[in-house]
């Protein structure tokens, strides 16, 4: 055991789900998925149960400085499970890093449930302003659940650099919502 002490898989994970199953099972906590996305859009359709934890990040993130040609706009997360939980300091995100980059969308669909954990966030947030180039709005964070519960350092973030208009969120329930804080 002198080797790796974590994994990323990619295509692999997708293409061979009893191949991740044996890889998980083999090295628990240690294999990652990666995932690639083009054009900024990040889309992840799952039937059961997903969990983003131990400080993981899903996101569609701008640049962290300015484009020859453009803003460092942030692009679009899309999560479709039965129950998403986001927990233990991580994050879904599509934030505007760079200056004037403008915060993206993110969009979960939990038909069961959705849980934004402690110290964890699903965020659309608008980088830092540079004038003269624009203005860092912030994006829109839209959660659909069955039910919906953050905890007390949960956060839904759509917030704005400075000078710049505030983002949306928009939370739509089924049964109930619970906002610990």
């Amino acid at each position: 055991d002198a080797g790796a002490a974590r994994c990323v898989i990619g295509t692999k994970a997708l293409e061979d789900r009893a191949f991740l199953a044996n890889v998980a099972q083999r090295y628990p906590g240690r294999v990652s998925v990666g995932i690639d996305a083009k054009g900024g859009q990040v889309a992840l359709v799952v039937k059961n149960a997903t969990l983003v934890t131990g400080g993981s990040t899903v996101s569609a993130d701008g640049a962290p400085r300015q484009r020859a040609l453009g803003q460092p706009n942030a692009g679009s997360v899309e999560i479709q499970a039965d129950t998403l939980t986001v927990n233990a300091a991580s994050r879904v995100g599509a934030d505007g890093q760079g200056p004037n980059g403008k915060g993206g969308t993110v969009k979960v669909v939990g038909v069961t449930s959705t849980t934004v954990g402690a110290d964890s966030q699903l965020s659309a947030v608008g980088g830092p302003a540079k004038r003269p180039f624009g203005a860092p709005d912030g994006g829109t964070v839209k959660v659909y659940a069955g039910t919906m519960t953050v905890a007390e350092t949960g956060a839904l973030l759509a917030s704005s650099g400075p000078r710049s208009d505030g983002g949306q969120v928009a939370v739509f329930t089924v049964n109930d919502l619970a906002l610990n804080g």
